[in-house]
C-alpha cells in the first residue's frame, strides 16, 4: 500500500539504482524503505521515506507511515541542514536537521515528547541507519533504531 501511494506520487516504477554525484553529508535523494527486520521500532510499523531534495542548501522529505490498526499518515518537512526547527505537515511536531561531518543529526518535539537521532549512510549510500532516543514518553519509548534501504532515484521531472 505504501509503495503504491508514493509510487503514484512519483509516477514511476522501480528503476535500476544509479549513484548520483552528491555530498556524502546529505541524505541521498530518492525513495527509502524502512527495513523492519533490522530496525528497532513499534511492532507493525511500516514506512517509506521519499527524500525529494537533499543538497547543501535544502532538505525536503515526505514520509508515508502505517501501523497495524492505524490509518495511513503522510508527513512532509521542508527545511535546511541548519538546525532550525520547522513544522512537520501532517503531525503536530517540529523538526530540525543539521550535519556533523558524515552524520545527520535530527531532533524535534511533539508536545511534551522530544527526540534526537543520529543518522549515517553506508559508503555506497544504499542503507541509512538512524538511532535515536525519545524522552517524555509514557509507555514504550526510550531508544529506537530505523534502518532504511534505498529503493530508487527521484524521477527526472524533479530535476
Amino acid at each position: 500500500m505504501l509503495e503504491f501511494v508514493l509510487g503514484a506520487l512519483l509516477g514511476v516504477q522501480s528503476v535500476p539504482a544509479s549513484l548520483p554525484a552528491s555530498d556524502a553529508a546529505t541524505i541521498r535523494e530518492g525513495m527509502w524503505v524502512l527495513n523492519t527486520d533490522r530496525s528497532k521500532v513499534e511492532d507493525g510499523k511500516r514506512q517509506i521515506m521519499w527524500i525529494v531534495r537533499s543538497n547543501q542548501d535544502d532538505f525536503v522529505l515526505v514520509i508515508a507511515e502505517a501501523s497495524d490498526g492505524a490509518p495511513l499518515r503522510l508527513l512532509t518537512w521542508n527545511g535546511r541542514y541548519d538546525g532550525v526547527k520547522r513544522p512537520v505537515l501532517g503531525a503536530p511536531m517540529e523538526v530540525g536537521v543539521r550535519r556533523n561531518g558524515e552524520t545527520i543529526n535530527i531532533f524535534g518535539s511533539a508536545g511534551a515528547v522530544t527526540f534526537s537521532e543520529h543518522c549515517r549512510q553506508n559508503a555506497e549510500r544504499t542503507q541509512l541507519r538512524c538511532e535515536g532516543v525519545r524522552q517524555g514518553v509514557e509507555g514504550p519509548g526510550g531508544t529506537y533504531a530505523e534502518d532504511y534501504d534505498w529503493e530508487r532515484p527521484n524521477p527526472d521531472v524533479l530535476e
